[in-house]
């Protein structure tokens, strides 16, 4: 039984979508799925049934954490806030995992001060899953940090491997280095430093640098990058189905938005169930998962089986 706290707070939904996905992820997997709701006692138990209130423990919170707050300020002003309170539950043994919606910069915050990090871990990353032509590929990282160094990029290989490795069954992931061009002597004063520790590292498979365009093709399973660049790729990648679907409507066609739509799908993160990260580097015990403000409720209940499986390795 994976015993999994859910934010309630956090999201540009909340309360409504977290606890009616939480509903229905336990409807999917009575056995398996133990879900704690983080946030008002009174504003979740309106919420609930008598039975659906027999299925769901809560962990009372009375304070949010906005998008525009300064992460770890608020964290520290804010000590009853949903995020710190999942937190805490995973720390004390009484969850497994936090899955929240809100502040992404907070969550790692939060963590960092309540979980600790793994030893030879300085900056924790967020990953996220990027829908490649050949399959998927973690980009990492794509925004807890603005800046690295070249050892950090280094951790950050590292970590995306045994992620894949543990959570995805990739016994030994294809690790490249985003930069603007193959060449090993290509890129910034970091890249070009970092390169020669991922080529050394026995414990990485690294394939090299890979540009731009070599992305959507898939040519790696971890791909790592500053925060910076991360985060504007990861940006750019969920415009592109939008765009295109709102490129075909607008010339008529009842047919094609559909038709691209599938294909973009497949080749973009920017449907919803697809946006979602796992943040990396804490303590082995302990899973802390992110997911953007705008999910649905199918999206937050389709999450839990990655959760389960994160705590399952």
């Amino acid at each position: 039984m994976i015993r999994v706290a859910l934010d309630v707070l956090g999201g540009d939904a909340a309360a409504n979508t977290p606890i009616m996905g939480a509903l229905a992820a336990l409807d999917a997997w009575p056995d398996e799925l133990s879900v704690s709701l983080v946030g008002p006692p009174d504003e979740i138990e309106c919420r609930l049934e008598a039975e659906q209130r027999r299925r769901i423990s809560i962990i009372p919170a009375t304070q949010t954490i906005e998008q525009g707050e300064p992460p770890a300020l608020a964290v520290r002003r804010k000590p009853d806030s949903s995020i710190v309170r999942g937190l805490e539950a995973v720390r004390d043994g009484n969850a497994d995992a936090l899955i929240s919606a809100g502040s992404t910069g907070a969550v790692m915050a939060a963590s960092v001060l309540t979980l600790g990090v793994l030893p030879g871990v300085d900056r924790p990353p967020v990953g996220a899953m990027f829908p490649t032509a050949s399959g998927q590929m973690l980009v990492v990282d794509v925004g807890a940090h603005v800046n690295a160094r070249p050892h950090q990029l280094h951790q950050y290989a590292r970590l995306g491997s045994i992620y894949l490795r543990d959570s995805y069954g990739i016994a030994k992931p294809k690790v490249g280095l985003l930069n603007v061009g193959e060449e090993v002597e290509k890129g910034d004063e970091v890249t070009v430093a970092a390169y020669p520790r991922l080529a050394n590292d026995e414990n990485i498979d690294f394939v090299g640098n890979v540009e731009g365009h070599q992305i959507i093709a898939g040519p790696c399973d971890v791909l790592v990058c500053t925060g910076f660049v991360g985060n504007a790729l990861l940006k750019f990648y969920e415009s592109m189905a939008v765009s295109c679907c709102a490129c075909f409507a607008s010339r008529g066609s009842s047919r094609k938005p559909r038709s691209i739509g599938s294909c973009a799908f497949w080749t973009t993160p920017s449907t919803e169930a697809r946006r979602s990260w796992a943040s990396m580097g804490w303590r082995s015990s302990a899973t802390a998962r992110l997911r953007l403000g705008r999910s649905r409720t199918r999206f937050v209940r389709r999450w839990m089986p990655f959760a389960r499986g994160s705590c399952q390795t």
